[in-house]
């Protein structure tokens, strides 16, 4: 980022935040909470309701924040998200997507249009940095595995990717993840992402991300700091084994339509994991 400038003066008020939610109200109200603490207030929150338990969190945050909540039946992370694209006016320049399960430091909004402002002008998206949790660590092990890589944000040619969270400094990345993410709104609108039947959503981020990041600059913002609150429901063997499922076949898709990634390179990885 050393001597990259940009003629941008975004602002807060540049900025609308959009969030699917499913029946995690008490988890929504801790993002809605977030967005309230900002030093730098946003535009809007846009939140699209795939559960019906949302609009009294939503409500009541009236004269303190504007919430536009809406419902989308029946629900789907893609499905809930494109809702509430569809919502979007002139007005809405930037938009955050982000998982109802974020809460972000206060001053989180104020840095990452510090970068955006900073960035070069035809950037398309800037990732929020997640600091709670483990941080990825690479070895040569890992390396030779096609597990990780050392550098953050990076695709390998087998379609794994290393870590874009912890985030030291602010670092030119490759692909981006869908729910602590910045994008222009135009870069939204011109390709909708693809709604899929699965009922988890993985590696639609990449699919999306990835292509536009071989074209077009694409961040992660250190000092833009946010906690991913998940709770997983890894630890039954029924889901573990639905979640290693569905996270291989996204992956294989989103090799097998890349041509600089490497099925033969995919199918070493996998198996050298088993």
């Amino acid at each position: 980022m050393d001597g990259v400038t940009g003629p941008h003066t975004w602002t807060g008020k540049d900025l609308t935040v959009l969030v699917p939610t499913y029946k995690r109200p008490a988890k929504l109200g801790e993002l809605l909470d977030s967005i309230l603490a900002q030093t730098d207030s946003v535009r809007r929150v846009v939140v699209v309701d795939g559960g019906g338990d949302a609009r009294d969190v939503c409500e009541a945050y009236a004269g303190r924040l504007r919430v536009d909540y809406f419902v989308c039946e029946p629900p789907g992370q893609i499905r809930q998200r494109n809702h509430g694209l569809a919502q979007l006016d002139g007005n809405d320049r930037l938009v955050a997507l982000l998982d109802d399960d974020i809460v972000m430091e206060p001053y989180a909004v104020n840095e990452m249009i510090a970068l955006w402002n900073r960035a070069p002008v035809e950037t398309v998206g800037v990732a929020f940095n997640i600091i709670n949790g483990d941080p990825e660590k690479y070895t040569v092990l890992k390396g030779l595995l096609g597990i990780c890589a050392k550098e953050p944000g990076r695709v390998l040619r087998n379609g794994m990717t290393s870590a874009i969270s912890h985030a030291r400094e602010d670092t030119q990345v490759q692909w981006l993840p869908g729910g602590a993410t910045v994008w222009r709104s135009d870069v939204l609108l011109s390709r909708p992402h693809r709604e899929v039947s699965a009922r988890w959503a993985i590696a639609e981020d990449l699919v999306f991300s990835y292509p536009l990041g071989q074209q077009f600059p694409m961040f992660v913002c250190a000092s833009a700091e946010v906690h991913h609150l998940h709770i997983s429901d890894y630890g039954r063997a029924r889901a573990d084994r639905y979640h290693g499922k569905v996270q291989t076949l996204w992956t294989y898709h989103f090799v097998a339509t890349n041509p600089r990634l490497s099925r033969l390179f995919f199918f070493y990885t996998l198996g050298a994991r088993l």
